[in-house]
């Protein structure tokens, strides 16, 4: 989780308390019997004070932890991507697993989300093992000895 996900997160539990003791406080003083606050008036109060900074914060909370979700994927795909172009656009999940912080569960639903898209064709071997193609990665991107990648553009 990113710093600014991690302060919006904090920002939504903060707002969920503060409406939460609110529409407690508010309550408790609508049960007092000596309480002088109409029904109406109470319930304005519970909706403005409690519930709606309750809502705001709970969805701020969850947008932070979503978007934190979502750019870790994105990240983590572009790092499948650039392993790829490495390796001549042929991967498995037990490479990326040992060239990267991901384990090899995550490696299979990267690849199988990237298979499921169109991104790369999954080829099982000889020996059983699951290998997928990046077509556009292939051995013809490959850097040549000084470390350039001839593209065909000239």
């Amino acid at each position: 989780m990113k710093f600014w996900d991690f302060c919006l997160f904090m920002i939504g539990l903060c707002l969920i308390g503060w409406g939460g003791i609110t529409a407690l406080g508010g309550t408790l003083q609508f049960l007092n019997p000596d309480h002088e606050m109409s029904l109406i008036t109470y319930l304005v109060q519970l909706f403005i004070l409690g519930v709606l900074p309750m809502g705001a914060g709970g969805w701020l909370s969850y947008y932070a932890v979503n978007e934190s979700k979502g750019s870790e994927k994105a990240e983590s795909e572009r790092l499948v991507l650039l392993l790829a172009e490495e390796r001549g656009g042929k991967l498995s999940a037990a490479e990326v697993a040992a060239h990267s912080r991901l384990t090899s569960e995550e490696a299979s639903r990267i690849l199988e989300s990237l298979h499921g898209n169109s991104i790369c064709e999954m080829q099982v071997s000889e020996g059983g093992g699951i290998f997928y193609n990046f077509p556009g990665l292939d051995e013809a991107r490959k850097p040549n000895a000084a470390g350039f990648v001839d593209d065909g553009s000239r």
